[in-house]
């Protein structure tokens, strides 16, 4: 296993993600245990999914959130035989089973060498997925906004791009007025904090730090 991240739930319960070594092949899995610490069985397969039905495909979660409807949505990145890596969404009805509505039978497959780390999911289960796109040496910081069955509502990508790939999304905020904070880390200089502020409709709001943009360090 490596790249655990996990979700309590309200009854107490854990939904816990991340990735499986399987020989030479990646699995994503989502995994509940519950309040005893136990697998609960009545989750997928005997407590855990694993997309190992995706033929010839690594799978790397790097977050997970559960919406209003206690479905769950785990984000990272998909390689395929070839080598062609893309963002990657898929979403599960809280039974441990694919949500067939969510995109193409549960799975959202986004921009080649993207790559998704974090996301938020508001009272309305629209889902905000940030992360980053590489070319190259370089990456931009993305956001994106799906509804609860992955169409698009807008994609935003930062036009300032950095010479270091190891940049990395970090948390999505959201204040009363449902502007958004996409907060990350710059690889260059691993001491500074970037905060983007973009507004509901996701375009970036001027008025903030400079030009939208605040670096602390």
């Amino acid at each position: 296993f490596r790249s655990i991240t996990l979700k309590e739930l309200s009854d107490g319960s854990i939904i816990i993600a991340g990735t499986l070594i399987n020989g030479l092949n990646e699995e994503g899995f989502v995994a509940k245990v519950d309040q005893d610490g136990y697998l609960d069985e009545s989750f997928a397969t005997d407590g855990i999914y694993t997309t190992g039905g995706i033929l010839n495909t690594s799978i790397h979660f790097a977050n997970v959130a559960v919406d209003s409807s206690g479905y769950i949505v785990a984000v990272g990145s998909s390689t395929n035989a070839l080598s062609v890596t893309r963002s990657f969404a898929m979403m599960l009805k809280n039974d441990g089973k694919l949500e067939n509505s969510f995109d193409t039978s549960g799975y959202y497959y986004g921009n080649i060498n993207a790559y998704f780390e974090t996301l938020y999911i508001d009272e309305n289960k629209d889902i905000y997925i940030a992360g980053k796109q590489v070319s190259g040496s370089d990456s931009q910081l993305i956001m994106l906004k799906i509804d609860d069955d992955a169409n698009e509502i807008f994609t935003y990508t930062d036009s300032r791009s950095s010479a270091n790939i190891s940049n990395r999304a970090a948390k999505i905020l959201v204040d009363s007025a449902a502007n958004l904070y996409l907060v990350a880390n710059e690889g260059a200089t691993p001491n500074q904090v970037v905060i983007i502020k973009l507004q509901p409709d996701g375009s970036e709001d001027t008025s903030f730090a400079t030009s939208g943009v605040g670096q602390y360090q």
